[in-house]
């Protein structure tokens, strides 16, 4: 028996070609700490171990691990070294005592323009952006106008409207880095209860209800502060002057005709936006829903029950000392003749109509269906019994039809 023996081949060794720092200045404080990271090249070196070390250990230390750590003011020069191949690459640490100098600050806005009892804030920004910054000092040169109070941590401050007038905003930071900016106040105007369309003094529309911004309101608003000004549609915050139709406002409707409340409507106007149509008994622009009654509108009379053309009236009706006849909600203008009571027609009493309304000082006959029928004071009498001269003739009338041979 013979045994052989297989000998492993050694695994191929890369050696090192060079190494570097993230880093090649690096600004501490005392006892402030960072780690640096070597990167060993190439990527696939075998041995990855390096040492560090520190030019001047009572400035500035560093750990087996890259860890740098500030001791005293002054300036070192940190040292990475590989292993294999003795390769190396530096970083140079500044150490400071005191706070890194902020090399600007300004305020996110310069100029502010509030209302009496109005608020902002104003906020610092500090370039660069990773620059510390220390006791920072709020102050208004004018606090009977504004007031000024800062955050917790200074980089922002409230600003408060006290009354009209001006003052300027300055912060001061610890290494006299400073910043302003200008707050114009003005008089709070009391516009009511009612919403108002303002325009301010950047030229932006705003409403207000209740002496408050509504940015999204939508309806109807007073436009200005004119004693007399229109009423005008808004919609989202913004005037809407293509909007016809009815709007809704402090529990009424008001007809807005163009975007502009139509003052000048009296009578029926219909609603373009209802499904189905609804008519609408206005006085001006605004619909009346306490009236029940008839209504003159564009030469016809409509009846209104509680602000609205009801359309599925068929009655007669007394008005104004006089009794119509009522059909889909509007007078029978073009009817003259008998009409029984279109509420009881199987025995309801008859009237004798002209152009809609009842003749009440009528006493006489009327003609209705071929037949001949006496009517007294306007009503159809199927009591009457006896003789009645009419057009130069006289008629016999029984059970108040007259008998023509």
């Amino acid at each position: 028996t013979c045994e052989v023996t297989v000998e492993e081949a050694p695994e191929e060794t890369v050696a090192v070609t060079g190494v570097s720092l993230e880093l090649e200045t690096l600004e501490l404080k005392v006892e402030e700490s960072t780690t640096l990271t070597a990167i060993v090249e190439p990527e696939d070196a075998t041995d990855q171990s390096v040492i560090w070390s520190s030019s001047d250990e009572a400035v500035a230390t560093v750990s087996e691990t890259g860890e740098v750590t500030g001791v005293a003011e002054g300036t070192a020069t940190i040292t990475v070294t590989t292993t294999d191949g003795a390769f190396t690459a530096t970083c140079e640490v500044v150490v400071l005592t005191g706070t890194v100098v902020i090399p600007e600050i300004r305020l996110d806005q310069e100029e502010l323009q509030l209302k009496e009892g109005e608020k902002a804030e104003l906020t610092l920004i500090v370039s660069p952006e990773n620059a510390e910054i220390t006791q920072l000092i709020w102050s208004s040169d004018n606090e009977a106008a504004v007031t000024v109070k800062a955050s917790e941590d200074g980089k922002s401050a409230e600003v408060t409207a006290v009354k009209a007038g001006t003052a300027k905003i300055d912060v001061v930071a610890e290494n006299g880095a400073s910043a302003s900016c200008t707050v114009e106040v003005s008089k709070t105007v009391d516009y009511g209860k009612a919403p108002r369309v303002i325009t301010e003094n950047d030229g932006s529309i705003v409403v207000y209800v209740d002496n408050k911004p509504v940015s999204d309101y939508t309806g109807i608003a007073i436009l200005g502060t004119e004693e007399n000004a229109p009423w005008v549609y808004m919609e989202n915050g913004q005037r809407n002057q293509k909007y016809t139709g009815y709007v809704d406002y402090d529990g009424s409707k008001f007809y807005v005709s163009g975007g502009t409340l139509d003052t000048g409507l009296n009578g029926v106007m219909i609603d373009p936006h209802s499904d189905p149509l609804v008519w609408y008994f206005n006085s001006n622009g605004q619909v009346q829903t306490q009236h029940v009654g008839l209504a003159l509108y564009d030469g016809e009379w409509f009846y209104i029950e509680n602000g609205k053309v009801a359309t599925g009236m068929n009655a007669f009706v007394s008005y104004d000392g006089g009794l119509f006849a009522v059909g889909a909600g509007r007078i029978i203008s073009e009817y003259s003749g008998l009409m029984q009571d279109p509420e009881n027609t199987q025995t309801g009493d008859w009237y004798f109509f002209s152009k809609g309304q009842a003749q009440t000082q009528y006493s006489g006959l009327t003609k209705y269906d071929g037949h001949w029928f006496y009517v007294e004071n306007g009503k159809f009498d199927p009591a009457y019994n006896g003789t009645v001269w009419y057009d130069g003739a006289q008629f016999e009338v029984v059970n108040g039809e007259a008998v023509v041979e």
